[in-house]
């Protein structure tokens, strides 16, 4: 699962028409976005154009739809641009003109207007227009659409304002402001067309996993002509994108000529298909035997443990579940969960699951944001004597003749947990979880889930939700205000432990309050303070219990290149810019 965020920016008017406004700079030739000298340990005269990437997909493929899709994974990762107006630079993680040509913004923030590049172009050959990010800001923004967006886009305007120029008006000055405004655009003669013919139903019934090739619409630099039921597909340059994307010397990107991507039923089949050399990147972070392996695999470059995760990994139980008011009852308790917390043998996980490459978590902001984690956090580590006591206080304090606890009742206390099938590592914190939970006399049931029908209980809503705990993760997030739109508010679609549609506790909406002020604070000491707090109430209560947060490897084929230099490459940003990937023959 991912957090999503966005961003926007609008036409350059005078800066008297708009007084008291900032300029921001646009780049060294304004008619195209040149990629950064600095993104790339390689010189243009090394590069060879040409070749076909080969990657793998372990996620499944539910939807193509950009405006349903919750999840990280799948084709659609590969389809879109990768920035929208703006896009942030890795090098100090400020933010670019990337689709916008130039930018003005107000002195406080609210307004941004933009001229778009004039050469911009869908990978249908039709031209990219203002009207494009207006309806898919529109289309985000009605709670109708379900929209992973919504909570980033919503209260926020997007107007047309001349043949290459719009407006975005934020209803309130957001710290966020530029990192929403590089939200990903949409073609309106698709989906905004669908949508004023429809509504939005119209617009969640196109683009389905089993979409013909030739129908998809994109901005990014490669476009489909193949596309498989299982999540499989092959790409093609798009050559619209390179006609404003180039590298530093203006040559046009990509320069790969496509991709081939492979679906794999598990990080395992994929890890092997790449140590067989059928497969040019390594889909997901090694686990400790296979970077073992890898380091004496032939023809393999490894960045071994390059950052920490830009992610998260957590168990959430349904406040929702009116179906047992008795699970409900605890599953809303914070005693409860704290208990539930105790029977995580966190220095276990990073042992036996990670092999010493991770430490324990115990915050919402990523271990990637480093300066933004809390560093006094309520803890609540592996005590299954303090777990007993805490779940005494909840009327379960008798074990049974089979070891479980019960109340006075009789009720044994018992929940299920599920994951999604197909990832070792998660499966391996469940079952460890699990043991846990036993030896305190809990019992949980516990099964690994095709992703589709996990992802379908967790974002499902109302009084009695189809579950009672989920181990999943969150990726994505922001560098700038480190917390999900859509995760800690409590109208949040991610807001995965109370989907009721209102906070239910004081807690809650005191997260609520504190998510928007920070959000609101342009001082980023201030900021991060504020972040801290939130931070302090949600380790108090957790709703989400956070397991550990491993440090991330990558390994590529030895005739790819292109990876951002060392200092650069992080998992926030990734070993390398797709657009400026080449391969060597």
């Amino acid at each position: 699962m991912k957090t999503q965020r966005t961003f926007a920016l609008i036409p350059a008017l005078s800066l008297a028409l708009l007084a008291g406004c900032v300029r921001t700079q646009p780049t060294a030739d304004a008619r195209d976005f040149a990629a950064p000298a600095a993104w790339t340990v390689n010189v243009p005269q090394q590069v060879q154009r040409g070749g076909v990437l080969r990657v793998a997909e372990v996620s499944d493929t539910l939807t193509l739809n950009p405006f349903v899709n919750a999840s990280s994974g799948g084709l659609l990762a590969w389809l879109g641009a990768p920035g929208g107006l703006l896009i942030q630079n890795p090098v100090d993680g400020g933010f670019l003109p990337f689709m916008a040509q130039s930018s003005t913004r107000s002195a406080d923030g609210r307004t941004w207007d933009f001229v778009l590049r004039p050469d911009l172009a869908w990978s249908d050959g039709q031209p990219i227009r203002p009207e494009d990010f207006v309806s898919t800001a529109q289309l985000h923004a009605d709670p109708a659409v379900e929209s992973n967006s919504y909570d980033s886009l919503r209260g926020v305007t997007v107007t047309k304002t001349g043949e290459r120029s719009l407006r975005v008006v934020f209803a309130e000055a957001r710290a966020s402001a530029e990192a929403t405004l590089a939200f990903g655009v949409w073609p309106d003669h698709v989906f905004g067309a669908a949508y004023r013919a429809g509504g939005a139903a119209a617009v969640r019934a196109l683009w389905p996993r089993t979409l013909a090739a030739a129908d998809v619409v994109t901005a990014g630099p490669f476009r489909p002509t193949a596309l498989n039921a299982d999540g499989s597909g092959t790409l093609e340059r798009n050559p619209h994108y390179g006609a404003w994307v180039v590298d530093h010397t203006g040559q046009p990107l990509p320069y790969l000529d496509g991709i081939e991507v492979r679906r794999f039923a598990s990080t395992d089949a994929a890890f092997e298909a790449f140590r067989q050399g059928e497969l040019d990147l390594l889909p997901a972070s090694p686990t400790p035997t296979q970077l073992e392996t890898l380091r004496g695999t032939p023809g393999t470059d490894l960045r071994e443990n390059y950052s920490p995760a830009a992610s998260s990994s957590w168990i959430v139980w349904n406040f929702n579940r009116a179906s047992d008011p008795e699970k409900q009852r605890l599953f809303r308790e914070t005693a409860f969960r704290q208990a539930m917390s105790h029977l995580v043998d966190r220095e276990r996980i990073v042992r036996e699951v990670y092999g010493g490459a991770a430490e324990p978590a115990y915050s919402n902001v990523y271990a990637v944001f480093r300066e933004w984690l809390a560093p006094d956090l309520p803890r609540f580590d592996f005590n299954l004597q303090e777990a007993r006591r805490l779940l005494t206080t909840l009327g379960y304090g008798t074990l049974n003749s089979a070891g479980n606890l019960t109340n006075a009742q009789g009720r044994v206390l018992e929940f299920d947990l599920i994951t999604n099938e197909g990832n070792p590592q998660r499966e391996a914190m469940a079952r460890i979880f699990v043991e846990g939970a036993r030896q305190a006399g809990v019992e949980v049931n516990f099964r690994a889930v095709p992703f589709n029908d996990l992802v379908t209980r967790l974002s499902s809503s109302g009084p009695d939700r189809p579950f009672d705990a989920i181990l999943l993760g969150l990726s994505g997030g922001s560098s700038v205000w480190p917390f999900g739109p859509n995760v800690v508010p409590c109208s949040g679609n991610l807001h995965a432990y109370n989907r009721s549609g209102a906070c239910l506790f004081d807690w809650e909406r005191q997260m609520t309050d504190l998510y928007v002020q920070g959000d609101r604070e342009p001082d980023r000491t201030r900021r991060i303070a504020i972040g801290r707090e939130l931070q302090a109430t949600e380790a108090q209560h957790q709703p989400f219990v956070y397991l550990v947060s491993p440090r991330v490897s990558t390994a590529w084929r030895d005739r790819v290149e292109g990876e951002y230099p060392a200092t650069l490459a992080s998992s926030h940003y990734g070993p390398r810019w797709l657009s400026l990937t080449w391969l060597r023959r």
